[in-house]
């Protein structure tokens, strides 16, 4: 959450399920959970859920990042295993 709120609308880049997103907006909020950090819990429309280590993270405002963005970054860096 605060890599999204630093970056604001510039967007951050995320990792998720293998692609890459950029992210403007989110919300974070903790909670017992079972699920491991980076698994998508749920999807509706545009928004997403993924599980962190105390809680979850909602992306609210994502777009898939264009392909020369995750050219410059590496795919290395986004492996799903």
């Amino acid at each position: 959450m605060r890599h999204v709120r630093a970056f604001g609308a510039n967007g951050s880049l995320a990792c998720i399920g293998g692609a890459w997103f950029i992210v403007k907006r989110a919300v974070g909020w903790t909670e017992k959970h079972d699920h491991a950090p980076g698994d998508v819990v749920h999807v509706f429309n545009r928004s997403i859920v993924v599980a962190a280590l105390d809680g979850y993270v909602g992306l609210l405002d994502s777009e898939p990042a264009a392909p020369n963005v995750v050219a410059e970054i590496g795919s290395v860096l986004c492996r799903v295993a």
